[in-house]
């Protein structure tokens, strides 16, 4: 069983998008974990709730230093590229 232990991480609501947004685990079974995206949608009253799996690409499993990130609004965020040396 994998166990993600952070209370929440980065995670893309759509597959193959580059559009992250900040997620909090509200459940884990065996396999998959339940996360909850508040305001993902743009609207602060409203959330979204969805089961995925634990190995998903999905789940961001880099770097979550604020550095490293740019805020796109509304509660999305995409990954700086490393810078070119």
């Amino acid at each position: 069983m994998v166990e993600l232990k952070a209370s929440s991480m980065d995670v893309r609501l759509q597959a193959n998008s580059n559009i992250w947004y900040q997620a909090y685990f509200v459940k884990q079974s065996a396999n998959e974990v339940k996360m909850r995206f508040p305001g993902a949608n743009g609207r602060r009253s409203s959330e979204i709730m969805e089961w995925m799996k634990k190995g998903s690409s999905r789940i961001w499993r880099g770097s979550l230093k604020s550095s490293h990130w740019r805020h796109l609004g509304k509660g999305a965020w995409e990954p700086k590229l490393p810078a070119k040396k």
